[in-house]
Order: structure tokens, then sequence, then C-alpha cells
């Protein structure tokens, strides 16, 4: 059975593969690719539920063996799990669990790391004491490498290390997709807790946890019935479940930090710096990178820092470190001399921090500034340009990605022509999503750009950037909620959808129509009947006007309206819906046609209800 889901003129189910950290003694394979569940059940009937969008509207799955087809300018598709190759790759050598652990997304700093003894020995205690732990500071103030250290530290003490990324729902799901080698589907919590259950001595470390709704997604749905190992939460909120508040180095551990990046042996002038940088973690590993980079002495950069008039945020945040973030990051910047370092800077600071993939520069290098358009004309040209980044502690660059510190990010937007870069990032992000179809081969590529989809149209939404365009990520991210049954999440990206098409495009336009279906079939699958019913209306009024009471799309409508009208007990409306479906069927399609049959067989269950 194959599923085509229609979501957008141009669309695709978003993705956000931010998979970070993966450890066990014991044997582990990681798929290439996951594969959605797409079977989608209607409770009250045997019909399959579609979530569709843009131009044009559909054909239903009436049964098992029925194909679920949907006719319009621009669709795509999800290949049914059953049909595909889903063999596992096992890790390769260099990744086998013998060797240390090892975070693909974190570079592995352990030797330049300063080992904070004081906040490793209450993680100790505190995990001895609590199934969940806190940790818990600014951002940049160094909570991840401590996790990281603990978790270097540890890894013969546990079965199993899972290192999650949890800025969003969809990013925490994925790496429980891949790590424990399970379908991403509506399932998949069931199955992530099972495997919890089944398996012991276990540890689940939750970072980027600092959005409101993950926090209640965890806290609802799961972490509390997840027996039999530990966790740690990363997060910058301290009111979370036994916290350990991180704070900034002291003297000693400042200069141990400098000392093992530098060499400078004037012990005044590396604690004058530190004292310059308020001990701030982050601050301080860009200051040493440079110093390091051009071999200038603590003093001297001091004396760099203390002349640079950097608008440094004093009364714009009272967070001091965020100012003294903004000085450090510029210097690097100013220093490279690059305006397309400045250009690519200003462009992702509205982008998710991690794994922001190359290929959103390499498809939509024509939207680029002039510049910086030219430096990703060719990857040798880009990859240069991303290595001096990387060289002065801007972005952490991977292979087919980067990642950048959130609080940079932060300081550029509000150092930034916010309406001209968050445009060009939201026309950016729109530019990649455009899949024909979603199978096994791009699901993991769709999916890692789910968060920066969430971020970027939070921030074009903030500074009123609502336009189609927005409206087209909005009913992107309502699909993939829908296919993972967080049917909450996809309501309000379909009613976000819907409020731009009806202020953009009419309450008449096809589109806007096909939305008004979304959530009458979304409120269907919740049993919320009223609602469902009044947004059929909608969409038939639509339909029926733009295009015609005898198009096959129209009969779509019609015919989920009648299953609808069954599951209410109204049976002779239904049967006059399916009447109408089944002429017009006869008449567009002929009587052999598996969707002219389907219809029959169900007036046969209607008549012998």
């Amino acid at each position: 059975m194959a599923l085509v889901i229609l979501v957008s003129a141009s669309i695709m189910f978003l993705a956000s593969s931010i998979i970070l950290f993966i450890y066990s003694k014991k044997h582990i394979t990681v798929p290439q690719d996951s594969t959605p569940n797409q079977n989608i059940e209607d409770s009250s009937s045997d019909t399959k539920s579609t979530i569709y969008s843009d131009k044009t509207v559909v054909k239903e799955l009436v049964s098992d063996d029925e194909e679920l087809e949907i006719v319009a300018d621009e669709e795509i598709e999800i290949k049914d799990s059953k049909n595909i190759d889903t063999n596992n790759v096992k890790l390769t050598e260099e990744d086998n669990s013998s060797k240390p652990i090892k975070n693909t997304n974190k570079k592995d700093l352990s030797k330049n790391l300063v080992l904070r003894e004081k906040y490793l020995k209450e993680i100790d205690t505190a995990l001895r004491n609590n199934s969940i732990i806190t940790l818990s500071g600014v951002s940049g103030i160094g909570k991840t490498q401590i996790a990281l250290t603990y978790m270097n530290q540890n890894k013969d003490n546990y079965d199993h290390i899972f290192y999650i990324n949890a800025e969003y729902s969809t990013t925490v799901l994925n790496d429980y997709s891949d790590y424990l080698n399970i379908p991403l589907d509506e399932e998949i919590l069931k199955n992530t807790i099972d495997w919890t259950t089944e398996n012991s001595n276990w540890l689940f470390v939750y970072d980027n946890l600092n959005d409101k709704k993950t926090i209640d997604f965890l806290n609802n749905e799961h972490i509390k019935n997840m027996p039999n190992g530990k966790i740690i939460l990363i997060s910058q909120i301290e009111a979370l479940e036994n916290n350990i508040p991180i704070d900034t180095f002291d003297e000693k551990e400042s200069y141990e930090f400098i000392k093992k990046r530098i060499n400078d042996d004037d012990l005044k002038s590396i604690n004058t710096l530190s004292a310059n940088l308020a001990y701030f973690p982050l601050a301080l590993d860009q200051a040493a990178n440079y110093i390091k980079l051009y071999d200038i002495t603590c003093k001297g950069y001091s004396k760099i820092f203390k002349r640079a008039k950097y608008n440094t945020l004093s009364e714009a945040t009272p967070n001091k470190y965020l100012s003294i973030i903004t000085k450090t990051w510029q210097i690097s910047a100013d220093k490279i001399g690059k305006v397309s370092v400045m250009d690519l800077l200003y462009i992702v600071s509205s982008f998710s921090s991690n794994n922001i993939p190359l290929k959103i520069f390499e498809q939509g290098k024509q939207l680029l500034p002039k510049v910086l358009k030219k430096d990703f004309e060719y990857k040798i040209t880009a990859k240069k340009l991303l290595k001096l980044l990387e060289d002065h502690r801007l972005i952490n660059l991977n292979i087919n990605n980067f990642t950048i510190h959130s609080i940079i990010q932060e300081s550029i937007r509000l150092n930034t022509d916010k309406y001209r870069w968050f445009s060009l990032s939201l026309n950016l992000i729109k530019k990649v999503l455009n899949f024909d179809s979603i199978d096994k081969s791009n699901w993991k590529e769709i999916y890692n750009l789910v968060p920066h989809a969430i971020k970027i149209s939070y921030f074009s939404e903030n500074i009123n950037t609502v336009d189609e365009k927005l409206g087209h990520i909005f009913n992107t991210l309502a699909a993939i909620h829908k296919v993972l049954n967080n049917l909450e999440e996809a309501e309000l990206y379909f009613l976000k959808t819907l409020d731009i098409r009806e202020r953009e495009l009419g309450r008449e336009n096809t589109s806007t129509g096909i939305i008004y279906y979304n959530l009458a079939i979304l409120y269907k699958d919740q049993k919320r009947y009223d609602e469902s019913l009044e947004y059929f209306e909608k969409a038939l009024n639509v339909y029926e006007k733009k295009l015609g009471k005898e198009h096959l799309d129209t009969a779509t409508v019609y015919e989920n309206l009648a299953i609808l009208k069954s599951s209410l007990d109204e049976h002779d409306e239904a049967e006059n819906l399916l009447s109408k479906v089944l002429d017009i069927r006869k008449k567009e399609l002929g009587d052999d046609h598996p969707d002219t049959k389907s219809v029959k067989d169900q007036l046969e269950r209607i008549h012998f209800s």
C-alpha cells in the first residue's frame, strides 16, 4: 500500500536528525534511514485519514488493500514501511563501542577540558539518590562539556549511554529512532518506554532542553515511565528536577583552561584576562583561540577587548555574559575581515543552533548576498570560509553541517536588521523544502530540516513576516506532527497555516480549502465531531464552487464526510453522500476502477449495518 500525502505547493515533511551521541557496551546497529509508519488509522472506521495540502484534493483509503492516492500539482509520497528494505547498517569501526565515547556533533575537546571536579562529584552523588537530575545554567557556561566529561569518566559503569538533542520533541523522537533502532512512527514513545523496561543500567542525557513545550512533552509523555536507568537534563531553566546549577570558572579553573590552550606564563595577565571576561567559559575559549591563532599575549588580548567599541547590549539585556560574548565574537569576525562571514552569521542567527545543513546554502545560493553567493559557488571556497569561522571558534564544522553556539546567535540577533535577514532565512528554508516524495531515501534528510524550520518560522512570525512562504512551512510542520500522532501540535500549525491563507489568499481559495479539509480530518481522528463537521462544510463550500460538484476531488470530500456521518449513526446522509461519490467515479473512472469499487463496498456495509 502506498500512501500519498500532499503538503504544500512544493512541500515535504521537515526533518531534524540532530543525532549527537551513542555509546554501548553491547552491539548496537544504527539504521541509515528511518521511515515513518504512515498508516494513520481512523478509529471509527476502516478508512485511513490523509493530511495533504495545496492545490487540489484527494482520494482516501477505504481498506488495507486499497491505495490512497492524492492527485495534485505537487505531492509527496510516503512509501509504506512494509514495502521498504529496512536493513540496518552496523556502526563503522571508528564508531565502534570499544572506542572512547564519541559524539559526532561535538568536537572531541577532552585534551583541553578542565575537570570541574566539584560538579562531577555532585552529579555522581545526585544520580546515586535520584533517577533524574538537571544541570542548569546560562548558555555558554559549560553544562554540555561537564556532561560529556561525566559520560567519558563513567562509560564503563553503564551498559548504554545516549546523548539526545532535546531542542524539540521532533529531535527527541528522531534520536530515539536512530539510537534504539525503532520506527519513527506514532508508536515510538511506547516502543522507547518498552526498550527502557526491557533493558537496564542505561543513561539518557537530554541536552538543549530549553523549550517549555518540549519539557512538557518529556514530563507528560514518558520520562517518568522510563525505569531501570538514569536521566540527565541539560537546560537553561533552573526549575527542573534535582537541579545542579552550573556557574562560571573560578580563578584556578580559568588559569588551567587558558594554559592548556596557549603558551603564556604570565600569571597576572592570565588572571586579568579571566577577570575581564568574567570567567565565562565560552568567552575564554574564543579569547584563548584568538591568542593562539595570532600569536599574541593575554595582555595584548585584554587591550583589544577593552578598546572594542561594539554595542555590548548592557541596556538591552541583564545578561552580562551576553555582553561579553558580543565583544569576543565580533573581535574574531572583524579580524577575519570578510563580508561573507558576517552575512553568513546574520543568516544563521535565526536557525536552530545544531546541525545546520550545508545543502541549504548550496541549493539556495542564488538567494544569498553577492559575496556570500560567490563563496558558495564551489565547495572548496565554501569549506574555506567555514574553516575560517571554525578556526576562530565561531562555529563547529562537521562533514555536512555545522553548529553555532546559541548565545552567539542571540547576540547577533540583537545587533542585526531582523526583517532583512530573517526574511532571507525563511526563503532559504522554503527553498530546500521541495521534495517530490517522502520515502526511505530522503526521510532523514527532510527530517533534519525540522528544527530549523521551527526556529526560523518562530522568528519570522515575531517580526510579522507573515506570508504564504511561512504558511508553507507551518503546513509542513503540521503534516509531520500528524504522522507522528502529535495531534495538538498538528492542530496548532494547521490553524497557523489557515490564518495566513485566509488573510493572504481568501477563504474561497483552493489552498485554503485544503486546510479546511486537513482540519476536518484531524478533528475526526480526535473524535471532535462537531468541529470536524464545521470544517467539512467549509471545505465543501470551496470545492463545490472552485472545482464543481462533479469533480473527483470534491467527491473525496463527500466520501470522508460520509464516513464521519456513518460513525455518528447518520446512515441515510452517509448513503446519500456515497451515492454522489459513486456516480462521479463511475462517470470519471469507470465501473471497474478500484476507487469506484471501494465506494460500492462502503455502500454495502451501510446497507448491512
